[in-house]
């Protein structure tokens, strides 16, 4: 019988066999330019096939995205091939993007085109108040901006730009996402897992001074998946546990089934922890509660209650009478299974994720099984049954879940889809080239070229020239 690391190594795709790569490719430059190349044109060629002349093959090509993505590939590929650490690289370059976004939002030009409850929140902002959807962040931003922005010599200080609430939350967006994302490849230098979701055109958008809620909770959210899968779940403290699936509903409403699952995969893993992790999460949901809403927790949750937007309430109008029920947020069934719906599924991932993400994660997927399946231990290993949860749940939630703005204007709303996405893509490839293996600088240059070579044409679009086919 073949050892373990002889089977991993057949299972490994052939692209990433060094004997089986030309020499040329062999250097993580070459290699990370014909991955940025290849997922570059293949992205062009699907949309432009999708779309026809609306996607301009010429003006594509040249385009700042293009063209900056070209330089990043090229950058992280001579990064790789002078050994120096590859989180450091990363934690540079959304330092930089920060830099430029908070540049972007003291002139007064924006970056990106806005999608969303972008007018909402901005008006909210305004006034102060604290949103109970969003309680953790909007909170927070409130007492940053009556604390800090609006305290006189600081405010004196800045250009008028900034001191509008678009000019507060685009600098403070992009000043958080940055922050958590160099905090997560901080804690996780040597995982794909880290890097793999930073390069989808979502979270650029994000990044680069978006005024919408997300930039504010996505990094918090690929935190709380890295330390997910760092190490045995059994493993975790019912403490953390409990306080982490506490805090992510009270940051978002929306990351409620994410909490869900880590406290079932947590309970199941070590069920004799049941008691101590219920009363951490309690304990935490309650005092997290009163110290964001004042007026106490039974209030926060009437508030919360009023502002869910069930069944046909504020439906985007082609979706009238397709939601499965009055206190549904997820349309019917025949509808969500339609060709016409999963057409629109599928345009809004390319857009939002790219092209790459979802086709890495089903080869790397696979190969990462493979190489491990006559080993029991994978099978008995809570965090595959975990991963595997969290893509069906996110798969449900992107097909199902009712955009009530519309696909194109709530294309943002499915950023955990894609994040997660390429965050399980990354888990398997860091399950076939760990640190290490003789292979793993080729990975990175790959993949992570790859990512940004679909990234940069569907960034383009969602980020300038507005998505087409919604």
């Amino acid at each position: 019988m073949r050892s373990r690391l002889s089977r991993g190594a057949d299972a490994t795709p052939a692209l990433l066999h060094g004997a089986a790569l030309p020499r040329v490719l062999r250097s993580p430059v070459s290699l990370a330019l014909v991955a940025f190349l290849g997922a570059m044109l293949l992205t062009l060629l699907v949309a432009r096939a999708a779309f026809g002349p609306a996607v301009g093959l010429r003006a594509s090509l040249s385009s700042p995205h293009v063209v900056a993505g070209l330089a990043v590939a090229a950058a992280w590929g001579a990064w790789l091939r002078a050994g120096l650490p590859p989180a450091r690289f990363w934690q540079i370059t959304w330092g930089a993007v920060a830099v430029v976004a908070v540049g972007a939002a003291a002139v007064g030009e924006p970056l990106t085109r806005s999608y969303g409850d972008s007018a909402y929140i901005l008006v909210r902002l305004g006034e102060g108040t604290v949103v109970a959807k969003w309680l953790g962040g909007t909170a927070v931003a409130s007492w940053v901006h009556a604390g800090v922005w609006k305290f006189p010599p600081f405010a004196a200080a800045l250009p008028a730009t900034m001191l509008t609430p678009e000019g507060f939350l685009a600098t403070l967006g992009a000043l958080t996402i940055a922050g958590f994302t160099i905090a997560a490849l901080e804690r996780q230098p040597l995982r794909l897992a880290a890097v793999l979701p930073t390069l989808t055109p979502i979270w650029l958008m994000l990044s680069v001074g978006y005024l919408e809620y997300y930039p504010l909770i996505a990094g918090a959210m690929l935190v709380v998946l890295l330390w997910l899968f760092e190490g045995p779940l059994e493993l975790k403290a019912p403490r953390t546990v409990g306080l982490v699936t506490a805090a992510l509903p009270l940051l978002y409403i929306g990351f409620l089934p994410l909490a869900a699952l880590i406290l079932a995969g947590y309970l199941v893993a070590a069920p004799r922890r049941l008691w101590a992790t219920a009363g951490w999460l309690l304990l935490g949901y309650v005092a997290l509660a009163a110290l964001l809403w004042p007026p106490g927790v039974a209030d926060y949750l009437r508030t919360l209650h009023g502002e869910y937007n069930l069944g046909e309430a504020w439906n985007y109008p082609r979706y009238q009478g397709q939601v499965a029920g009055e206190h549904s947020i997820f349309f019917r069934p025949a509808f969500a299974l339609s060709p016409a719906r999963l057409r629109e599924v599928a345009t809004m991932y390319l857009w939002g994720g790219g092209l790459v993400a979802p086709g890495l994660l089903l080869a790397l997927g696979a190969a990462a099984l493979r190489s491990r399946w006559e080993v029991p231990e994978c099978l008995r290993d809570s965090r595959l049954w975990l991963a595997l949860a969290l893509i069906g749940w996110q798969g449900f939630y992107l097909v199902f879940m009712v955009p009530k703005l519309g696909p194109e204007r709530d294309i943002d709303l499915f950023f955990g889809v894609y994040a997660v996405v390429a965050f399980c893509a990354g888990l398997a490839a860091d399950a076939l080239w760990p640190d290490g293996h003789p292979r793993r600088t080729l990975a990175l240059a790959s993949l992570c070229g790859a990512m940004l070579g679909g990234g940069a044409v569907s960034g383009l679009y969602l980020m300038r020239l507005g998505v087409l086919g919604l």
